[in-house]
């Protein structure tokens, strides 16, 4: 469980950061 929140995290930061940027 520990290990894979980390990985979620990782996998998701790339949409997170293209939306942010489409926002701006």
């Amino acid at each position: 469980m520990y290990s894979i929140a980390p990985y979620l995290m990782y996998k998701l930061a790339p949409r997170v950061l293209k939306n942010s940027i489409v926002n701006i």
